[in-house]
């Protein structure tokens, strides 16, 4: 069970669906440094994710500070990331 119903939008809505991008630091736009931010407010060491194809399995971004995880293996037969 979740902690709480993902909203339509927002900052856990972003967290949830939005994807990092190692050549944009922040969102988009917006200031630098968002994951270091949000970690600071939120007093957590690091957040882990899914929900995107990484090479090998996992990758980490904002300074090793968010790491995306994936582990289907030979998905959609192209990866051999698990």
């Amino acid at each position: 069970m979740r902690p709480t119903d993902v909203p339509d939008q927002g900052l856990l809505c972003d967290l949830l669906w939005s994807d990092p991008d190692k050549d944009t630091m922040g969102w988009g736009e917006n200031d630098r440094g968002v994951v270091g931010k949000f970690l600071e407010k939120q007093e957590f060491d690091l957040i882990c994710r899914a929900h995107q194809v990484v090479e090998d399995g996992y990758e980490f971004f904002a300074k090793r500070r968010l790491v995306t995880l994936f582990s289907a293996p030979n998905y959609c037969g192209e990866f051999d990331n698990a």
